[in-house]
């Protein structure tokens, strides 16, 4: 009797009470680089989800399935079924979380009202290489789970800091950014505020030098101190005007 089939698109993603139309698909697969049959939780090991998580495309594990060879010769899966529960479930994601890095995996029940199995999708990890917690590293090659060798343990290890080496620079680059416009917002201001103090004291200077007599040593002296100040303050503006690569709005044309 042909097995009961399930749209993908009729329940929850996360458990069908038959067999999704994708798992259908795999069981009639053998085992290759992007497929593995357990025929029990036991069997399933961190391990094998590394040597997914470290694969360029990653997998998928059908845990309750065992592999058997079809009248045709071709292998296949055939769904032998294990308990479903969320103990279960549970052990599965501990597993994942035990590695080095963790790796997220997304568990799902099938065939939840005959003989369920654990469909368990492993999508390449980002933060290649992955390791158990024993510091064993595994990849998935000729279907099955292989060592991983050093000359590509190392181009792992190299294109993980080339990445967060980017990454670094990106944030620190905007960082950078966000400091050179707060500083030059400041000088904008400090700017601001010194032209506003240079245009009060031209005009005290031009009223002291209007009203101001030849004989009359003290209002020279006056208007002397005050031609002073503001080209003290003329100075400063230069020099912060230079600062942010801003012209002297006072300047020529």
């Amino acid at each position: 009797m042909a097995p009961v089939v399930e749209s993908d698109q009729t329940m929850d993603q996360h458990e069908y009470a038959a067999i999704s139309s994708k798992a259908l698909s795999l069981l009639s697969r053998s085992e290759g680089y992007e497929l593995e049959f357990k025929e029990n939780l036991h069997a399933l090991e961190p391990e094998d989800l590394v040597a997914f998580a470290n694969s360029p495309e990653g997998g998928v594990i059908l845990v309750g399935v065992r592999e058997r060879k079809a009248d045709n010769g071709r292998q296949r899966g055939v769904v032998v079924g294990c308990p479903v529960g969320d103990p279960e479930k549970l052990s599965i994601v501990n597993k994942a979380e035990s590695c080095v890095p963790p790796i997220a995996i997304d568990v799902i029940v099938e065939n939840a009202e005959a003989k369920p199995f654990f469909r368990v999708e492993i999508p390449s990890g980002p933060n290649k290489p992955y390791a158990t917690a024993a510091g064993t590293y595994k990849i998935r090659g000729n279907g099955r789970t292989l060592p991983l060798l050093p000359s590509r343990l190392l181009a792992m290890f190299m294109a993980s800091e080339n990445r967060e080496f980017v990454e670094r620079f990106r944030v620190a680059t905007r960082e950078l950014e966000r400091d050179v416009a707060d500083t030059k917002a400041r000088l904008m201001e400090e700017t601001n505020r010194l032209l506003q103090s240079l245009a009060l004291l031209d005009e005290k200077l031009e009223a002291t030098l209007t009203a101001q007599q030849p004989a009359d040593r003290g209002r020279a002296g006056k208007a002397t101190d005050l031609a002073e100040i503001a080209a003290e303050l003329t100075r400063k503006i230069d020099t912060l005007l230079d600062a942010i690569g801003t012209d002297d709005p006072w300047g020529d044309d």
